[in-house]
C-alpha cells in the first residue's frame, strides 16, 4: 500500500501517535496541509500498519528556512 504524509510527521510522529494525517494522494495532502512546502512530503510503502513501512522516499524535500533569505 502506498500513502503520503508530512515530512515532519514522518520524522517525529509516525509510530508515536495514531493522530496523524496519512493521505491516499499527494494532491489530498496538499489540499489539507498548509505547510507541505516547508515540511516536505514523504511517500511510504507498507503492508498493514504505517509505522512498519517497508520503504520511503521524499516526494517534496524539506525546506525549513520559512522564507528567510
Amino acid at each position: 500500500m502506498t500513502k503520503y504524509l508530512c515530512g515532519v510527521t514522518f520524522q517525529h510522529e509516525l509510530g508515536e501517535t495514531d493522530e496523524i494525517g496519512i493521505y491516499d494522494s499527494v494532491e489530498e495532502l496538499k489540499a489539507d496541509g498548509k505547510c507541505w512546502e516547508q515540511c516536505g512530503i514523504v511517500e511510504i510503502e507498507f503492508e498493514s500498519i504505517p509505522e512498519a513501512y517497508t520503504s520511503h522516499k521524499w516526494i517534496v524535500e524539506q525546506n525549513m528556512d520559512w522564507g528567510k533569505k
